[in-house]
């Protein structure tokens, strides 16, 4: 066994390791399996790290969490083979292997509502896992956003988006000075980061994303397994057509 701890997540690994893992003394390693689509497209990938530097959050507020570039170094020392990963219940089966830990469709993988079935094998290093994410919808944002938004640090950043359904409204922004990620359940439409939390970055230039995210946390100890569904978020001001926005802080 490899000698990869399970601790807080870093900023490094906010993005894909969201909720992986928990503080329980019997949890000592996690990984990831990530069904990504947008519009037409979808991708599907594993997330094994080995041994991991992280630090801790320098702040949590309103269902977000905030790093500092200066909060200390993180960074990964490789990954590990993941064995015969398998989702099944979308609109086809796809199958990922030693050969093939990611994978990139042409073509829808799944609907809002469909249950997506993941089965892990396992492998000599990595527990057995399976589990069930229902799909969330794809989500339209009423807030405006375009390709470039300018955020005032000392004024609440309202967002805003249609739609009632299970899942989690998800930001991740690289800003100046650090990054932040926010969850939030996608049923209230709406939510704030709060001006405590953008007032820590200093004023320059960052982007901004937004998705709506399902997950299921599985636990076949030593390990915990991130199962999540993504969606990309629909932004009818931006020229992709997709909520991803360049950002300048002031």
């Amino acid at each position: 066994m490899f000698t990869g701890k399970c601790t807080v997540l870093s900023a490094a690994l906010a993005a894909v390791a969201l909720l992986a893992c928990s503080q329980e003394a019997a949890i000592e390693y996690w990984g990831t399996v990530n069904a990504y689509q947008q519009g037409d497209t979808a991708s599907v990938w594993t997330f094994f790290p080995m041994t991991q530097t992280v630090s801790s959050p320098a702040a949590e507020s309103g269902g977000c969490r905030l790093w500092l570039d200066s909060g200390g170094a993180a960074g990964l020392d490789g990954y590990l083979i993941s064995g015969d990963i398998t989702l099944k219940g979308g609109l086809y089966e796809v199958t990922l292997n030693e050969q093939n830990s990611w994978k990139h469709e042409g073509k829808r993988l799944f609907e809002e509502g469909q249950r997506l079935d993941f089965h892990g094998a396992g492998t000599g290093e990595i527990a057995p896992f399976e589990g069930s994410v229902v799909a969330p919808d794809e989500a339209m944002l009423t807030s405006a956003l375009g390709d470039f938004v300018v955020v005032d640090r000392a004024e609440p950043l309202r967002i805003t988006w249609t739609g009632s359904f299970e899942g989690h409204m998800y930001l991740v922004a690289g800003l100046p000075g650090g990054s932040i990620q926010c969850a939030w359940p996608a049923a209230d439409g709406e939510a704030t980061v709060e001006p405590e939390l953008l007032g820590m970055f200093s004023s320059g230039y960052g982007s901004l994303s937004l998705t709506t995210m399902a997950w299921e946390i599985i636990t076949s100890a030593p390990w915990q397994f991130s199962l999540q569904v993504i969606q990309s978020v629909r932004a009818a001001d931006s020229s992709s057509g997709y909520a991803d926005a360049q950002v300048e802080l002031r």
